[in-house]
């Protein structure tokens, strides 16, 4: 009963109508999306910032709903939800996003060939956090198309670094800054790596 009345209030507020022009973070963390309260989430027209970590998102999955903050989203963190890969199309509405948070989404490896299909990313991507999910060496290649992306967060291990280390000599990114780690094992192999971004910020979690 008490969760019924918990998303009675937060659907009262998602619909309130004052708060669609002037809300610019947007922040439902933690909270099992419905489809009612999909439906006002749609018209935040000014959201730059969106949290749905946790949040079971895979609602949004639907090609044509419309989101009146489309062209204005910079951010978006939807870590700690259990998606399928192909859900990594539905970026494709959003044609300014900057910063992309997927932490700990289950993805198996194969998934950056969907984010590479999503053209507007190719330009508009600075920082992508993908630590928690299987990634192979074809998802580090894919790392590349990114024109722009200055940060990455992912984790590794010595294997997918190997076979990287076996064909490219460069760093994932060209102008990548900041390299984050997560749950890696530093070896000799992880430590050649370190070394390939020694110009860059490398920090470790």
């Amino acid at each position: 009963m008490q969760n019924a009345k918990d998303d009675e209030a937060e659907y009262r507020i998602l619909s309130s109508k004052t708060l669609y022009q002037s809300v610019e973070t947007l922040d439902l963390r933690g909270n099992i999306l419905t489809p009612d309260m999909l439906a006002p989430i749609k018209k935040f027209c000014s959201v730059n910032n969106l949290n749905l970590s946790g949040s079971l998102t895979d609602l949004l999955d639907d090609a044509n709903d419309f989101y009146t903050f489309e062209d204005c989203l910079k951010t978006l963190n939807i870590s700690c939800n259990r998606l399928k890969k192909s859900f990594l199309c539905f970026l494709n509405r959003f044609k300014n996003l900057e910063e992309f948070i997927a932490a700990d989404c289950n993805f198996d490896s194969g998934f950056m060939s969907y984010l590479e299909s999503v053209k507007p990313l190719n330009k508009s991507l600075k920082k992508i956090d993908i630590t928690g999910n299987r990634v192979d060496i074809f998802d580090i290649i894919g790392l590349r198309v990114f024109e722009n992306l200055e940060s990455i967060a992912i984790t590794l291990n010595s294997k997918v670094v190997s076979d990287y280390l076996e064909i490219h000599v460069s760093p994932f990114c060209a102008n990548l800054k900041v390299l984050t780690l997560a749950s890696v094992y530093v070896d000799e192999i992880i430590f050649k790596l370190i070394m390939l971004h020694s110009n860059i910020v490398i920090q470790s979690l």
